[in-house]
């Protein structure tokens, strides 16, 4: 997104190029020279290479087997922190979208695109919570908690093991 130091919150976007969904046969995480890319394979064999600041986000719904839980059948309490949380952020905020992780946690994300801006792109807020409803700290997240791209930035601070001691593939 094309940005200026003066006006870096004014989204300019230009399309450059689509394809149906249809022609996408596959996408990767790949650690190309620099990392954090992301290979996208058509169904005809060719691949182009994207590179992105947010592989975590984008990967998040096109690659991994996320669980998710409709608002509906989430307990009271988990709709009461999940609904609260999502109407704390902006006026447009999207309804939250609930995933449950193999731990029996589940991760709260809301999307708001007001908070969209021409430098850092969009952001979601997240939170995770247990089984009853309770917000997780993130020094009790399980290794289930986290994504591959956390995993990762984890390892390499050398961060200490989350309590379940699994590891995600």
């Amino acid at each position: 997104m094309p940005f200026s130091k003066r006006d870096y919150e004014r989204v300019d976007d230009t399309l450059l190029w689509e394809t149906p969904r249809a022609t996408i046969g596959g996408i990767e995480r790949r650690d190309f020279k620099d990392g954090d890319d992301v290979k996208v394979v058509f169904t005809d064999g060719s691949w182009c290479r994207l590179r992105t600041s947010a592989r975590d986000r984008l990967m998040r719904y096109l690659v991994d087997r996320l669980d998710f839980v409709p608002l509906d059948f989430l307990t009271p309490a988990q709709r009461k922190t999940s609904e609260t949380f999502a109407s704390a952020h902006a006026p447009d905020a999207g309804p939250p979208v609930v995933t449950r992780s193999e731990c029996g946690c589940f991760r709260v994300e809301v999307l708001a695109p007001s908070t969209t801006n021409a430098f850092f792109g969009h952001s979601t807020r997240d939170l995770v919570m247990d089984a009853d409803g309770n917000t997780v700290d993130l020094s009790q997240y399980h290794l289930e908690d986290w994504s591959p791209e956390g995993l990762a930035t984890r390892r390499r601070l050398r961060a200490p093991t989350p309590p379940s001691g699994r590891v995600r593939d």
